[in-house]
């Protein structure tokens, strides 16, 4: 099944035992389902880091995909902005719905089809939670996400108490988690991790965990 806009393409695969995964403009991205339930690791990325700020009233989120992350995000917070660039994506949301808390019509939700980096640059607005949901920095485009220019950029665009949320996974090398580890450790006093898979992370960072 696939779902085209523009340059963008999102394709969903179907297998018999009820599981579907997406990829994304060709990339392999993550389960949508797994024997037919929705994939509670995703859930888990959008609801633990908003167990740290103080107050819940502005999430942003850079990157959708399923929207299973920013829908579990937006029940939590009063007011979530949901930042994509690939127009497909957010043309499939709504075959997603049953499992991104219907993110595509939900109150309190904006989806801005944009480049995250800009909204974050032009942006003065601030957030007690952002999440880069963002493609895994093995690939090009993402890993400008994950440097100590980036990591400065959303710290000015957090609220006092706030937190800034990512993922990684075992893709990445030895080497290359060492680097991301110390860029970390550069840019946040703190950061506290959740062990979501044998190979999957996510890293939850601030100056006042």
């Amino acid at each position: 099944e696939s779902i085209k806009r523009l340059d963008g393409d999102v394709t969903i695969i179907h297998q018999r035992s009820g599981a579907e995964y997406v990829t994304i403009n060709g990339y392999s991205s993550f389960a949508v389902a797994e024997d037919g339930a929705t994939n509670h690791r995703e859930v888990i990325v959008g609801v633990a880091p908003a167990l740290y700020p103080p107050e819940r009233r502005r999430a942003l989120v850079l990157g959708t995909g399923t929207g299973i992350t920013a829908g579990a995000t937006a029940t939590l917070f009063d007011h979530t902005e949901v930042v994509e660039i690939n127009p497909a994506v957010f043309a499939a949301l709504p075959r997603f719905a049953s499992h991104n808390f219907d993110l595509a019509r939900r109150p309190g939700v904006d989806l801005l089809l944009e480049d995250g980096l800009s909204v974050l640059a032009r942006d003065d607005e601030r957030y007690d939670l952002v999440i880069s949901t963002v493609t895994s920095p093995v690939y090009f485009s993402s890993s400008k996400l994950y440097t100590v220019d980036f990591f400065e950029l959303v710290k000015r665009r957090i609220a006092p108490g706030g937190v800034f949320a990512f993922w990684f996974d075992a893709r990445i090398s030895e080497a290359g988690t060492g680097i991301i580890l110390e860029t970390m450790r550069s840019a946040f006093s703190e950061c506290h991790f959740v062990f979501l898979f044998d190979s999957y992370y996510e890293a939850i960072c601030g100056d006042s965990l």
